[in-house]
């Protein structure tokens, strides 16, 4: 169908544009991923050489705050030291003050008279072994506080050298550690910007890369057009499935009626069962009547084998009369068929028909039954069909019945009245049943064609789901073709317009370059004028001149001036134009599905583009008349030469980003020196 071959040309147009987007993308892309892997284990390397690098700087401050608390618990043993000496200083002024108060009671002594010099003797005895007793108090506290303090000392001065070996020992080891982390640190640092150079080149050659497959733009325009070619002929299938959806509300409206004449149809059964309940009730009256016939029958048999004595004599007669009531019957059947009793017969005869037409009638139903019962219905169909399927068994039970009673019929000719009855029943019967079955064929086709319906619908939905246009909770087909198409239409506006602004751009860069031409002959002629006014004969020819130069040069600044202003409006509309592709992107859904590689490289690469951001047309405004024409000089160069300078062009740019990521680093990094440490600390790496 029609959807289908569309479907095919959508799925093999998107396969195209995947795999050119793969041969643009395949191999830069693994270059650029093993690159920024090695990069990213160079940084990682880094981050650990810095780790390690604070580590030690830590290690280096505790152990200064280490040496700094020896240092005050030596001040203290310092102190406490004076403390005791001073002690001991003041315990020999006590001692000089005994010494000096015994020499005073000695020389009291001696001036005293001879009558108290035993009383001053043995005073003076007494003091003297108070003194002496003192002395050797004195002499053992200064040895023992001489030992104690030898003690003390040594204690102290082997910690001290313990101490000093130890913060030796540990800033040795930091500081080798401090080496070969700085070591470490350049190696990185040379590895980081090596790989920062192959990671521009291999940018470089993708930027070749990319120049050569801009040649293959034709085969993406014309899967492009055939896109578009896919995508009015969706638009087409969605108006189709719209007038389908019309068919199907206008089917669903007549399956309702043929459900209303249903029930009316079921209302006609309700009414013919009643009918036939009258007929079973009478057909039961006749059937009482054939018991109690057979009740007479019994009797009658008691009764012959009492008038067995007389058949024997009235087997005569009775041969007789069985002729003459064979002879009559035939009379009676022959003036029948003549006066209308066939009537009876045919309608016999026609209500066995129809009961062979209502049989066959309940085994096509019992075989469209089976066949539907295959087929996925929803669950209102299937009871339905159950409801169906017990109306056709009662179907057969009435015929069953019915012919039942065609029989007793054949055999009771008197019951003419029931049997007419009876016809009349079958006859609506037949109606019913025919009513029954266009509208079971009616209710097939509307569901063959519902699930054709039903069948196109989930394939188109399956075909926008894919494409990420369609959203489950509105259930809106018609709206999400709309607004595939309204965004087709939208990227192939802005398409044409960044193709514009490009065009636009070329052709003022073909000016300026013009412009440019014409700006070095003029400042060759004025040169030359200037040559000639420098002379001493001077012309009137030669000031013209100079004035018609001047003036040209005046109008070509404005001309500059004035492409200048348009060049920075080209801009504007660019990154406008940008802005708003941007924003249409971010509108959409985050699909593997939907692919950009149809759109130009203008739309696509803004670091190609002449026009950009960076352009060097963006600082005209503020330089002055050489610069700028130096600036145009090389903007036309290199729009000329955009697929082959790119890698010198882009290069430095590496470099600077290398040196100014390295610089951020080193700046980052803490300085071994500022930690105090005096001497052979290490300060900032750069390496240029």
């Amino acid at each position: 169908t029609l959807k289908g071959e569309s479907e095919q040309k959508i799925r093999r147009l998107q396969s195209d544009l995947a795999v050119l987007e793969d041969a643009q993308n395949y191999n830069p892309t693994r270059g650029e991923v093993a690159q920024n892997d090695e990069i990213s284990n160079l940084e990682a390397e880094i981050e650990e050489l810095k780790r390690l690098l604070s580590f030690a700087n830590e290690r280096e401050s505790e152990a200064r705050s280490l040496g700094l608390s020896l240092e005050k618990d030596l001040r203290d043993a310092v102190s406490s030291l004076e403390e005791t000496e001073n002690s001991l200083r003041h315990e020999r002024r006590e001692v000089r003050r005994l010494e000096a108060l015994v020499t005073e009671v000695e020389m009291k002594l001696r001036s005293v008279d001879h009558s108290d010099g035993s009383k001053a003797l043995e005073e003076c005895e007494k003091l003297f072994e108070e003194k002496v007793r003192l002395e050797t108090l004195l002499e053992k506290e200064r040895a023992d506080f001489q030992k104690s303090l030898e003690g003390q000392r040594q204690s102290f001065s082997d910690e001290q050298r313990l101490i000093i070996a130890d913060n030796e020992s540990t800033l040795t080891a930091l500081r080798t550690e401090n080496d070969h982390l700085k070591s470490a640190l350049s190696e990185s640092e040379s590895e980081h910007y090596s790989s920062k150079q192959e990671l521009s080149d291999l940018r470089d050659h993708r930027s070749r890369l990319e120049s050569m497959l801009d040649t293959k733009d034709v085969s993406i325009k014309l899967a492009h057009t055939e896109l578009e070619e896919g995508k009015t002929k969706i638009l087409q299938l969605a108006t189709k499935i719209a007038s389908l959806e019309k068919t199907a509300s206008v089917e669903r409206a007549e399956a309702t009626s043929a459900r209303a004449e249903l029930s009316r149809t079921r209302a006609n059964l309700h009414a013919a069962q009643q009918r036939e309940r009258q007929l079973e009730s009478t057909l039961q009256s006749s059937r009482d009547e054939c018991t109690r016939a057979t009740q007479m029958a019994s009797r009658a048999q008691t009764l012959s084998t009492e008038l067995r004595e007389h058949a024997k004599v009235l087997e005569a007669e009775n041969r007789r009369l069985d002729a003459k009531v064979v002879k009559l019957e035939a009379s009676l059947l022959s003036n029948a068929r003549d006066k209308g009793t066939t009537a009876s017969q045919d309608k016999t005869l026609s209500l066995q028909k129809e009961i062979k037409d209502l049989k066959k009638a309940v085994k096509r139903k019992d075989a469209r039954i089976e066949k539907l019962n295959k087929i996925k219905m929803t669950q209102e169909q299937l009871s339905m069909m159950a409801r169906l399927d017990e109306d056709n068994k009662k179907l057969a039970e009435k015929c069953e019945s019915l012919r039942l009673s065609g029989k007793k019929l054949l055999k009771e000719n008197a019951a003419l009245k029931e049997g007419n009855a009876e016809a009349e029943s079958g006859n609506e019967l037949a109606d019913l049943v025919q009513t029954n079955e266009a509208l079971v064929s009616k209710l097939r086709r509307c569901i063959t064609s519902n699930n054709e319906l039903q069948a196109e619908r989930t394939t188109l939905i399956d075909a926008l789901r894919k494409l990420g246009r369609y959203n489950p909770a509105d259930d809106d087909i018609v709206n999400a073709v709309v607004s595939l198409g309204d965004q087709v239409l939208s990227l192939e506006e802005g398409r044409d317009a960044l193709a514009q602004c490009d065009r636009r751009a070329t052709a003022y860069l073909a000016r300026i370059d013009e412009l440019t031409a014409d700006n070095r002959s003029l400042e060759a002629a004025m040169k030359k004028q200037m040559r000639t006014l420098e002379t001493p004969q001077e012309s009137k020819s030669a000031d013209l001149d100079h004035v018609e130069g001047q003036r040209k040069i005046k109008y070509l600044n404005e001309d500059n001036q004035r492409l200048r202003r348009e060049i920075k409006k080209i801009k504007r509309e660019c990154q406008e134009v940008r802005a708003e592709l941007d924003g249409l992107r971010m509108m959409e859904p985050l699909d593997d599905t939907v692919d950009f590689a149809f759109l130009p490289k203008a739309m696509t690469e803004s670091p190609t583009n002449p026009l950009s951001g960076k352009s060097k047309f963006s600082g005209a405004g503020s330089c002055g008349p050489d610069d700028a024409k130096e600036n145009k000089v090389q903007n036309v160069n290199s729009a000329e030469i955009a697929p082959t300078s790119t890698t010198k062009r882009r290069r430095p740019e590496g470099k600077r980003s290398v040196r100014k990521k390295r610089n951020i680093l080193s700046a980052e990094t803490p300085k071994l020196g500022e930690a105090g440490v005096e001497g052979d600390g290490p300060g900032e790496c750069n390496q240029q």
